[in-house]
């Protein structure tokens, strides 16, 4: 067999051979992302990336601290220009980190390039989150301020309904 083969070896020069058990009951096995790996096959792995230079990149510093800028002035963007329209600006907000993650999953899948994903992420979402609360105190105060002002000249219940339906009230304007 060795000879029949494996030529008595010649089979293996300049080669790089690995020899390892992979038997179940050898009980050499880890869970990896890419599933449950025998410690052989682990290192097979990881030989190849180091024979074909295919190491996984990571994002620096500054590219890091670059998104997180990047995403904060994004979130305040998005939530000036969609102000007074907060179901369109959680569906934005939502939107924005959904997208976010499938290019963290995509870059690393596709360019083997670890991207941050978790603190432009928190970012967008603290900005967006606090510019809605912005947007719900600012509607508070100029409701308050309209109800001050019509209470002066028609009844409390007139100024209620005006308040409560401002849009109908204009509309019958």
């Amino acid at each position: 067999f060795w000879k029949r083969n494996y030529a008595d070896g010649a089979f293996f020069k300049d080669r790089v051979v690995l020899v390892g058990g992979t038997a179940e009951r050898l009980h050499d096995f880890h869970l990896t992302p890419w599933g449950r790996l025998s410690g052989p096959e682990i290192n097979l792995h990881a030989l190849a990336a180091m024979l074909r230079g295919n190491w996984l990149g990571q994002a620096g510093l500054a590219s890091t601290v670059a998104s997180i800028i990047l995403s904060g002035l994004a979130a305040v963007t998005l939530t000036f220009s969609l102000h007074g329209s907060t179901k369109w600006l959680v569906a934005g907000l939502a939107g924005g980190a959904i997208f976010w993650l499938l290019l963290c999953g995509a870059a690393l899948t596709f360019l083997s390039f670890f991207l941050p994903a978790a603190p432009p992420l928190l970012t967008w979402l603290l900005c967006g989150f606090a510019g809605i609360a912005c947007d719900v105190s600012l509607e508070r105060r100029e409701r308050g301020r309209l109800r001050a002002r019509l209470e002066r000249y028609v009844s409390r219940d007139v100024v209620h309904e005006i308040a409560e339906n401002p849009d109908s009230y204009l509309q019958a304007l």
